[in-house]
């Protein structure tokens, strides 16, 4: 159980940490998300070794920008840890959506 918490929690809050520690635009946010959601299509076909650390953190960090895009939109003077708290926030819901996903899924 400590390494399915590690992969499908502790990773996807860390990347979406640092998405919304560095991001301070919607335009940014955006970009971001685009990025990680195409590089998550990409990377199954990857080494399992890459895809396995890279995965978590990319869905983090793609659920964290996309819902700091409309917060960074209209709340444009917002803290580091407002920033950090709605991206870490989406990320835990995704990832527990993905979770329960899989496990109705076994």
């Amino acid at each position: 159980m400590e390494s399915e918490t590690f992969a499908f929690i502790a990773m996807p809050a860390f990347g979406a940490l640092i998405v919304g520690y560095l991001l301070t635009d919607w335009r940014l946010a955006g970009a971001v998300a685009a990025g990680c959601f195409g590089l998550l299509l990409i990377l199954p076909g990857a080494e399992p070794s890459i895809a396995t650390f890279v995965l978590p953190i990319l869905l983090g960090a793609a659920a964290g920008a996309l819902v700091l895009l409309p917060f960074l939109r209209f709340l444009p003077d917002t803290t580091i840890w407002g920033r950090m708290t709605v991206a870490i926030i989406a990320a835990l819901l995704a990832s527990v959506f993905n979770i329960s996903i899989l496990a109705g899924g076994a």
